[in-house]
């Protein structure tokens, strides 16, 4: 899949903002993200130019307009399907 609104990552992770685990991390951290909105945990790049998609990705690949957090945690992201 492309992702047009920011890099293609896989997390281990990815969460509602309005869950309870994500409004919990949320509020601890103290940051601004919208209730409608994913993050994802524990993320890294994916490599856009591989054929066939990321073999090394297990977990959930997403596309993520946010800010990153040392790949700990990644806002903005949507989940894809590849």
């Amino acid at each position: 899949s492309q992702c047009n609104t920011g890099p293609t990552h896989c997390c281990n992770s990815v969460q509602p903002a309005n869950s309870p685990k994500g409004q919990t991390l949320i509020d601890t951290l103290g940051l601004d993200v919208p209730t409608d909105s994913y993050f994802g945990m524990q993320c890294s790049p994916i490599d856009s130019g591989a054929v066939g998609g990321d073999p090394s990705c297990d977990a959930a690949p997403v596309c993520c307009s946010g800010n990153s957090y040392g790949g700990l945690l990644t806002l903005g992201c949507m989940p894809l399907t590849i």
